[in-house]
């Protein structure tokens, strides 16, 4: 606002400026009005530009790191879809790996119970005869 009072009162200050000059009565004032005129709209459309072209500017750089920020979000979410896979994967292997350690201690388990029955039928089916140490 301060800026166009500023303005009308530098075209008022020419209007007189020429009025003076000329001497003849009304000089070319429209001539001159025009001149300024034009000149205030090319200034008032280059600013309009600019701030239009700063605007432009502005909602590219947040466009841009928007599309960074989307990019990190998808690698985030897919690091934990990965780490939630790689547990569920490690404890399924984990869950397998005692199921066959008890399966084979329950093997282990079982062949000694057996050779141990069978040292007691062979102890019971043999007869030592009392004079000849060795067995019938």
């Amino acid at each position: 606002m301060k800026r166009r009072i500023l303005n009308l009162l530098i075209a008022l200050d020419q209007l007189a400026w020429v009025i003076l000059t000329l001497g003849n009565g009304m000089p070319d004032v429209s001539g001159a009005l025009s001149g300024y005129a034009g000149n205030v709209a090319g200034q008032d459309y280059n600013n309009y530009y600019n701030r239009l072209g700063g605007i432009a500017g502005m909602g590219q750089s947040s466009a841009s790191a928007l599309g960074g920020v989307t990019v990190d979000a998808g690698q985030g979410i897919a690091n934990a879809i990965q780490a939630g896979g790689d547990a569920q994967t490690n404890g399924i292997l984990m869950q397998n790996q005692l199921r066959a350690q008890g399966l084979g201690n329950v093997a282990t388990l079982a062949g000694a119970g057996l050779s141990a029955y069978g040292s007691s039928q062979n102890a019971k089916n043999s007869k030592v005869t009392p004079y000849s140490n060795s067995y019938q």
